[in-house]
């Protein structure tokens, strides 16, 4: 089979190579390619197709006599550079041939001393004889013109330069390798691949079939849908590695958000006093922490106060808290505080908050209770969190994973890393009872509140999980709350309530022994009193 390829295809080469005829006719260019600053060595490029005669109207080798437009590619000469008889600076000369350079022209490197005025000089003289001074970023274009990298790798050049942080690092190093380009280059071959073969097939019916072509098709959207849909996520986590991540340190006064500034800037940026109300204004910060751009932004404490510049600061603050949203996603397996929880803190605080309904029961996965269940409910309440942020303009998630979990033993873990969750706390190393104190010094009702797994985790895992069985673990630990408990846990395998308490409240186990069963055994039948306890 002959593949066809239409002129709308070829148009695209067709004005590439006319970029590719413009800019090798057009003029030499030259710049300083390093940073204008004292240092020990400074680069100014040459580039066009007159960059090794106005080499050798500035260059003087120690005897005098050779010439660079006559040396092999891809050699470095040692030597000085002059203008007229005054010689500016001693350096060494590199030679790069098209195309083999960046701008895929011919190329001239002059590597002298770094001083702000000796590299200025250097190129005065090379425009003198020849150059045209480089717009920002020209010497960029021209490699893109010529063919010599594609827009993405374009694009990833100057994100290259301007990485803050290993992970942006290495984004960029990976883009500017063409890897997103071959993706997009990829996809494309195969679209035009099927376009041809459909065009093949309605001008030469009798010899190219397409039964079950239909359906085959339609498979291989869904594959490049998928791709592409994978592409905008990467995106978006390209553009939070590069960018940072902005973080609002949030809360009422005296709380220690100034305090915390300092201590993860490592400096005292921010004015601390037992005064409340001393910061007024948002002060912003940028670190690196554990590889990741935080743009810390401390904030103003948020209360009623008379005072007219305060009130301005609490305002910018409620400002800054509404560019964030949280969502809550509400299952059968929340008992019903965590969604009160949820409205409370958000409205404590005026962060905007949206509420999803899912019905985790009617995924079959999840219903099984297989011992990484886990993994699939995260994967079906995170899906549908994601879907939410998108239509809300948000394209950062993170979660409350801390690093007192386990990442490798919990399944859970493995599906927020999968879909690109992130999950600061642990990546800051903040474990469980750091999270605590910094939440009580902050003032927050959250900060003693005792763990609380979902209620799947009552029954036994291959055990098919029911609603009534949630239903009756909800009420029954609603009302052991009620007489005192705290931190316990009612399982709920076959047949029977299986209560699991401190050992510190063991005593109140007995104490409340009758009121228990009252409650317990219309509910269970059975209760029983696990001797390991929590």
């Amino acid at each position: 089979m002959s593949l066809i390829f239409s002129a709308a295809d070829m148009l695209p080469k067709i004005r590439l190579f006319e970029y590719q005829e413009e800019s090798m006719k057009g003029e030499t260019i030259a710049a300083i390619s390093t940073a204008v600053s004292s240092s020990g060595i400074g680069i100014v490029r040459i580039s066009g197709d007159q960059a090794f005669e106005i080499a050798d109207r500035v260059y003087r080798s120690p005897k005098g006599k050779k010439k660079l437009s006559e040396q092999q590619s891809h050699t470095v000469h040692y030597g000085y550079i002059c203008d007229g008889d005054e010689v500016l600076d001693e350096v060494l000369v590199v030679l790069m041939r098209a195309p083999r350079s960046f701008t895929a022209e011919d190329t001239v490197e002059i590597d002298c001393h770094g001083g702000v005025y000796a590299i200025q000089r250097v190129l005065e003289a090379v425009i003198k004889n020849g150059a045209a001074p480089a717009e920002p970023g020209e010497f960029t274009k021209r490699a893109f013109l010529n063919g010599r990298m594609d827009l993405s790798q374009a694009e990833a050049v100057m994100d290259v330069i301007e990485a803050k942080n290993e992970y942006a690092l290495k984004s960029s190093v990976g883009q500017l390798r063409g890897s997103i380009g071959q993706k997009i280059k990829d996809l494309r071959a195969k679209i035009i691949y099927h376009i041809a073969y459909i065009e093949s097939a309605l001008d030469d019916p009798e010899h190219i079939s397409l039964d079950g072509y239909p359906q085959e098709l339609e498979k291989e959207n869904e594959a490049w849908i998928e791709m592409i849909e994978k592409l905008i996520r990467s995106a978006n986590d390209g553009r939070i590695m590069t960018e940072g991540i902005k973080t609002v340190i949030l809360g009422k006064p005296n709380a220690g958000k100034s305090s915390l500034l300092n201590k993860l800037c490592g400096t005292e940026k921010a004015i601390v006093t037992d005064i409340a109300g001393t910061t007024r204004d948002v002060l912003e910060q940028s670190i690196n922490l554990h590889g990741i751009t935080l743009n810390l932004m401390d904030t103003a404490g948020i209360r009623d106060t008379e005072d007219i510049v305060e009130q301005i600061g609490v305002q910018r603050a409620k400002k800054y808290a509404k560019e964030m949203t949280a969502i809550y996603v509400s299952t059968a397996f929340q008992p019903a505080f965590e969604r009160e929880d949820a409205i409370r803190f958000c409205k404590e605080y005026d962060i905007p908050l949206t509420i999803l309904e899912r019905d985790v029961l009617s995924q079959e996965a999840v219903v099984q209770n297989p011992s990484n269940r886990c993994y699939y409910c995260k994967t079906v309440i995170f899906t549908e969190i994601q879907k939410k942020a998108l239509e809300l303009g948000f394209t950062c998630l993170a979660d409350g994973t801390n690093a007192s979990d386990d990442a490798d033993d919990r399944p859970g873990m493995k599906a927020l890393q999968e879909l690109k969750v992130l999950s600061p706390l642990r990546i800051c190393g903040i474990t469980k009872p750091a999270l605590r104190d910094e939440s009580e010094k902050l003032g927050l009702f959250t900060a003693r509140k005792p763990a609380y797994a979902c209620l799947a985790t009552r029954i036994p895992s291959g055990t098919r999980i029911r609603a009534k069985q949630l239903q009756d673990v909800e009420q029954a630990e609603t009302a052991l709350t009620a007489m005192g408990f705290t931190d316990f846990r009612v399982r709920h395998p076959e047949g029977y309530a299986k209560l699991q308490v401190k050992p510190e409240q063991l005593s109140l186990v007995m104490e409340k022994r009758e009121e228990i069963l009252t409650v317990l055994e219309p509910i269970f039948g059975t209760v029983c009193l696990d001797l390991k306890t929590r």
